[in-house]
């Protein structure tokens, strides 16, 4: 499982080739200029791979990742005051983009802890 801020690093070292799969563009001879071409380096077995993961892989990872943290931030803000101070804690510890799986964790301590108050 990768963290959101891995997801952040990928996306802004590869937004040419995320761009020319949106665009339907042949990645492997893909270039937005004529000097910005696609580093052969990133080919795998004659396809274009960001993090191990095809380029549609990472972007539906990428985008459920963005989805899960911006729900753990809303549900901790909407909560807050029905919080134990355990779950805060943990909250905002999981929010934090470097942790892997860290918005699951506070989607999961922050449904638990306002049950319990």
């Amino acid at each position: 499982m990768n963290s959101l801020y891995n997801y952040l690093l990928a996306y802004e070292n590869n937004k040419d080739l995320i761009k020319a799969y949106l665009s339907n563009k042949h990645i492997e001879s893909y270039t937005e200029t004529t000097t910005n071409q696609v580093d052969t380096d990133k080919l795998v077995n004659n396809v274009a791979t960001i993090m191990d993961y095809s380029i549609g892989i990472f972007i539906i990872g990428f985008l459920i990742s963005l989805a899960l943290w911006i729900w753990a931030v809303v549900i901790l803000v909407k909560y807050w005051n029905q919080l134990p101070n355990w779950a805060k804690v943990l909250g905002i510890i999981g929010v934090l983009p470097v942790i892997p799986g860290g918005s699951i964790m506070t989607i999961i301590v922050v449904y638990i802890g306002k049950g319990q108050q």
